[in-house]
């Protein structure tokens, strides 16, 4: 019986010796931008920018750099990407604008999607975009944002490929 309790406290004081070493991690302020693949030759890749000016770029297909690259801006890219965010009023798009749903005056088949992600202390916003849902009312500047983030990141040096130019 003794040694049944002896072991029990030993277990108890190894778990609790354990869980002290591990803590929980804080919550990542991050933005990702990610598209989705169309019918063809359309890029696809996921790019993750940190808080801290680190990034990620997972290229999967029809890109210039496959698999997983990481890096570090050396301007403070993150917070002008936040500044972009507020001045297209990231918060106020919908959540999604795709096939089927009604703000598509118009729809047209084989294009690709993006999907904006913000993750932040202030924040917790996502916006899928298929981009053959056409003449919905904030279309244009939500395409306009797109360019810009794309521009800020400098996306065109990961994904050119002589198949796909732009």
């Amino acid at each position: 019986m003794k040694l049944f309790f002896s072991s029990l406290l030993f277990l108890f004081c190894v778990n609790t010796i354990a869980n002290e070493n591990i803590k929980m991690p804080a919550k990542a302020e991050v933005f990702q931008l990610s598209t989705f693949p169309c019918f063809g030759a359309c890029p696809q890749y996921d790019f993750y920018v940190f808080s801290d000016n680190s990034y990620l770029f997972i290229g999967n297909k029809f890109v210039n750099h496959l698999g997983f690259y990481k890096g570090q801006f050396t301007q403070n890219e993150y917070q002008s990407l936040l500044n972009i965010l507020k001045k297209f009023d990231f918060s106020n798009f919908q959540d999604h604008y795709r096939g089927g749903d009604k703000q598509c005056t118009q729809m047209m088949t084989d294009h690709p999607s993006i999907e904006l992600k913000l993750q932040s202390t202030e924040l917790n916003k996502e916006i899928h975009h298929y981009l053959g849902c056409k003449g919905f009312e904030k279309e244009i500047p939500l395409l306009q944002l797109e360019e810009k983030i794309k521009t800020l990141l400098h996306i065109s040096s990961f994904i050119k490929t002589n198949d796909n130019p732009t």
